[in-house]
């Protein structure tokens, strides 16, 4: 008579599968709250640090105050403000914009690491990395750089949260 030694091949896989839904149904629940971020950078002469803009009366005022560049890179690509964010634009989304000083003297790093929303999408989580490396050169110039995030329409408010421990990951 034979004698089994080990696991079998039927243990084994049904182990392997265990741990792949495992880690699927981890997954799933980790990022189901996460959405796809969307949002670009453009300068301005001013702006506000952190602010949600819900409608495009709003939008327009900030822009015309601010003295925002109509340029804005979204994904690596240019657009035209004026051609993105329209009226039709505002009736499904709405735009919440961090606004960081920026100068010629140093290197500076921005970025926006993550978008959360609660449970009945009213309001938004944007965690933000923005940090200023070492010396660039002399001061000649000075402006605001603004990261613009597209939100749902349902958000009524917005947690700012600065990042920048994410970098040392």
């Amino acid at each position: 008579m034979e004698e089994k030694k080990g696991l079998s091949a039927e243990v084994i896989i049904i182990a392997i599968v265990a741990v792949i839904i495992c880690v699927a149904v981890f997954i799933a629940i980790k990022s189901s709250n996460k959405e796809e971020i969307v949002y670009g950078t453009t300068e301005a002469t001013s702006g506000p640090q952190e602010n949600l803009i819900e409608d495009y009366k709003t939008y327009k005022k900030y822009i015309n105050k601010c003295g925002v560049d109509d340029n804005i890179t979204i994904n690596y690509k240019k657009n035209s403000m004026k051609e993105r964010y329209t009226e039709e634009f505002f009736k499904t989304k709405k735009l919440a914009v961090i606004a960081v000083s920026e100068d010629t003297s140093k290197d500076y790093f921005h970025d926006i690491t993550s978008v959360t929303y609660n449970d009945d999408k009213t309001q938004a989580t944007i965690k933000y990395v923005y940090k200023a490396g070492g010396y660039a050169g002399s001061l000649s110039r000075s402006w605001y750089e603004w990261m613009i995030v597209e939100l749902d329409n349902t958000v009524t408010s917005v947690n700012f949260e600065l990042d920048n421990e994410s970098l040392d990951k």
